[in-house]
């Protein structure tokens, strides 16, 4: 994956999600041009192992002290993500490929009917909400679509999350449409200590241990089951 991150937001969560998520199956993608001759994004980050797809936007906006104005910018921030996903999903499908390159591998991927789509819109805002994006996921034809905090992610990653973790937890928030931000990091935490007790492990140790059946789909949105 290339070092020359966009911005800090990248520069930050780029290095964890290699980590947490096995630098093999992280890139960011290549730019690719619309016919106006405008080049876009695919997404900032991009995961890809077998046929599950996970495309990663992110935004980051400003504290301010009047929270209608925070709340108004937050909303517009996750608008910005889902309208870059909704033209990439397009062209995907129209034949564009998702292309990039990390130190192991380039990628050059044709949308299939039988890929996993999960995508995730990335907030960092100092009123954030964890949010599902059904209508959205419904729409594109993909399988999963929600907006996360940053802080969920770093809390996931803080505590040896991998991907598979965070498409359960995905999973867990599918069945509410809103979260705010706190109550968020309480079922992150909740997780982690369940994951522990299920693999019979002191909840006491750091880190979380990797006794975990091999998760598989679900036909139904829900996505994941242990």
């Amino acid at each position: 994956m290339s070092e020359l991150y966009n911005s800090a937001q990248e520069a930050l969560l780029g290095p964890m999600f290699q980590n947490s998520m096995a630098s093999y199956f992280v890139f960011m993608p290549d730019e690719w041009t619309k016919q106006k001759g405008t080049n876009r994004e695919p997404s900032d980050f991009a995961w890809v192992c077998n046929n599950c797809v996970i495309l990663i936007h992110m935004k980051s906006v400003k504290s301010h002290t009047n929270r209608q104005r925070v709340v108004r910018v937050r909303n517009e921030a996750i608008e910005k993500n889902l309208m870059q996903l909704r033209g990439w999903i397009k062209h995907w499908k129209r034949g564009q490929l998702l292309k990039g390159t990390n130190k192991f591998a380039k990628f050059s991927i044709p949308f299939s009917t039988d890929f996993f789509v999960i995508a995730l819109s990335v907030i960092k805002s100092s009123d954030a909400e964890c949010i599902a994006h059904p209508e959205v996921a419904k729409e594109l034809g993909i399988t999963y679509c929600a907006t996360l905090t940053q802080s969920v992610i770093e809390r996931i990653i803080g505590l040896g999350g991998s991907t598979l973790d965070l498409l359960n937890i995905m999973r867990s928030f599918s069945f509410m449409k809103i979260i705010e931000e706190s109550r968020a990091i309480d079922l992150v935490n909740e997780y982690c200590h369940h994951s522990f007790v299920a693999a019979g492990a002191d909840v006491f140790v750091a880190g979380w241990h990797r006794r975990r059946k091999i998760l598989e789909f679900d036909e139904i949105g829900g996505i994941y089951k242990i």
